[in-house]
Parts: structure tokens; C-alpha cells; sequence
């Protein structure tokens, strides 16, 4: 089971969760949003729902990556409305990549986050400007190019997350022993959804920050999974760490063709 953060740290990636932006008609009491995970949900079929339009994703899923001194930054997506797309191309993109740089403290204080997920954390002391700095510019590069073939937000984030995690374990010479279960993850990131929905429509602020159960985190020379991450990293020395320059595009994984034409 996911647990409850109270430390940030620089260096770590979160999967956001957020309230759609509300149409004209609607107001936060029509909203359908159960109080929690109904026992006979069937993640194949909400998936597949909205993989096929037969309904609308409930949240607007986002990443937010913190590096450092009280700043960090927001990537989300906002659906290309039919008047913005531009015609003379072949396959429009159904989003526009929003960046914004914000503070986590400020993140968790808006009303329309319903909670962060901490899925990657590099350890402290093993965050030189060259590192996060290396991330940072890895994640920019990340999100805006899958962001143009992207149909479903919370696949965009996903995907995000799972390449920056190969990423940075090809970076550092590591084996990933882990592996990453969407259909897991969802209904994790579902269930603690909807404890929270209702709290963060009714304006209870800060909003929270759990751990997932299939995060993973770097330490010195190793790649943990889960909460073992947990237990190991307020406890890891600050000294030893190797500096990589992991902005060496020669290691980042492979994205499609579609995609690399447009970086």
C-alpha cells in the first residue's frame, strides 16, 4: 500500500493529480467522483472506456519534478481545442504541453490538485547542478515530445515516468530488477484519488503526498523499488556519489520516429 510523505527533496519526480477544468454548466457538487474504489472495479474496462471516447478521463494527470531550493516544475497537458489546431498538419496533436515553474509548497496549495505521487527520488547529496540540471533538461525533452503524440493524460505521465526511470538507470550503469504495472498503478493512484477528491473540491489545503508501492529511487550505486526506498534513504551517507553529465542524448531511451522529428 502507498504510504504518506512529509519530506520533499530536490531531486524527485512526482505524478500529479488534478480536477479537470470545469465546463460552463457544471459545478463541483455534480461532479460524479465516488468517496473510493468501488470493490468490482474492473481496470480493463475504465481503461478501455476512455481509450475509445465512451467517457471523458475523470482527472487531469501531470508530472511535477523537484530540483532544489524551494523550486520545481509542473508539467501538465491541456486538450487543442478543434479552433486551435492547426490544419496544415497531417495528424494534429490532441494536447499543448503546460510548463510551469512553481514551487511544491505553492503546487499543493492549489485548489484543483487532488494529490502528489512520489514515483522517482535520487538520493541527497547526489544532486550536483549537473545532475539536476541533466534530469531537468531530459524530463523538457520528454514531455514535450510525447506530449504531441499523446491521447490520454495519464498514459502521457506514465510514459514519462517509465522512460525517465530507464533513463536514468542507463545513465548510471544500473540493472532495473523492477517492473512497472500500469493497470497496478492506476488503481493504486485511483484509490488514493478518491479518498481525496471530495477533500480538495471542498478546499482542505495542503494537498497530500504518498509514496507509490511501485516507485523507485536511486542510492549511491543502487536502484530500489517500492517503499525500501523508504527505510534506506534518510540514512545514506552524502559523500561518494558519482557525478554523471546525463544530459548525453546517446543514452536517453528511444522514441518513436514520429516524435524524434520533432524535437
Amino acid at each position: 500500500m502507498a504510504s504518506n510523505v512529509n519530506i520533499q527533496r530536490s531531486g524527485t519526480l512526482y505524478i500529479t493529480i488534478s480536477i479537470p477544468p470545469l465546463l460552463a454548466y457544471q459545478r463541483p457538487s455534480t461532479l460524479p467522483y465516488p468517496s473510493h474504489l468501488p470493490p468490482d472495479f474492473d481496470v480493463t474496462n475504465y481503461e478501455l472506456q476512455c481509450a475509445h471516447g465512451f467517457r471523458n478521463e475523470e482527472f487531469s494527470w501531470g508530472l511535477y519534478f523537484d530540483h532544489g531550493q524551494g523550486s520545481g516544475t509542473w508539467y501538465t497537458l491541456r486538450r487543442v481545442w478543434p479552433r486551435g489546431i492547426d490544419p496544415t498538419m497531417p495528424i494534429p496533436p490532441a494536447f499543448q504541453l503546460i510548463k510551469q515553474d512553481i514551487p511544491i509548497g505553492i503546487l499543493r496549495l492549489n485548489a484543483k490538485v487532488v494529490g502528489l505521487i512520489r514515483v522517482f527520488a535520487e538520493v541527497p547529496g547526489a544532486n550536483t547542478d549537473a545532475q539536476t540540471g541533466g534530469l531537468r533538461y531530459y524530463l523538457d525533452w520528454l514531455t514535450a515530445n510525447l506530449a504531441i503524440q499523446a491521447t490520454r493524460s495519464f498514459l502521457w505521465a506514465v510514459g514519462v515516468y517509465v522512460r525517465c526511470r530507464q533513463h536514468v538507470v542507463r545513465a548510471h550503469g544500473l540493472s532495473d530488477s523492477g517492473t512497472f504495472d500500469i493497470s497496478r498503478f492506476l488503481k493504486e493512484a485511483l484509490t488514493f484519488a478518491y479518498q481525496e477528491v471530495w477533500y480538495a473540491i471542498g478546499g482542505q489545503l495542503p494537498r497530500p503526498i504518498i509514496t507509490s508501492v511501485l516507485g523507485a529511487a536511486l542510492v549511491r550505486d543502487e536502484f530500489l523499488d517500492g517503499n525500501r526506498t523508504q527505510e534506506v534513504l534518510p540514512s545514506v551517507e552524502k559523500d561518494d556519489e558519482k557525478v554523471l553529465d546525463v544530459t548525453d542524448e546517446s543514452q536517453w531511451p528511444k522514441l518513436p520516429e514520429r516524435a524524434k522529428k520533432t524535437k
